[in-house]
């Protein structure tokens, strides 16, 4: 009984992780002193959110997004352009 129990836990949690809304990325707040570089910051998020991380899930799953990629993308992309 506490195996089947905890099977079902495990698949809940599992669910509530990568399936539920719980975890999803809804509002993108950007900000700096120069309005296009902030939307370009924005837009290279957004161009993330909807990349896959793994086989079932996208990256608009604050747990599945890939920090370092975004601050990989930020620094060459954004940094170069402010030089």
């Amino acid at each position: 009984m506490i195996a089947i129990a905890a099977v079902i836990l495990l698949g809940v949690g599992i669910w509530a992780i990568f399936f539920s809304k719980l975890f999803l990325v809804t509002k993108i707040d950007v900000k700096g002193d120069v309005p296009s570089i902030a939307e370009e910051a924005r837009s290279l998020i957004n161009g993330q959110i909807g990349e896959k991380r793994l086989v079932f899930g996208r990256q608009s799953n604050l747990i599945l997004f890939n920090k370092n990629e975004l601050e990989k993308k930020l620094q060459s992309k954004i940094f170069f352009r402010l030089l």
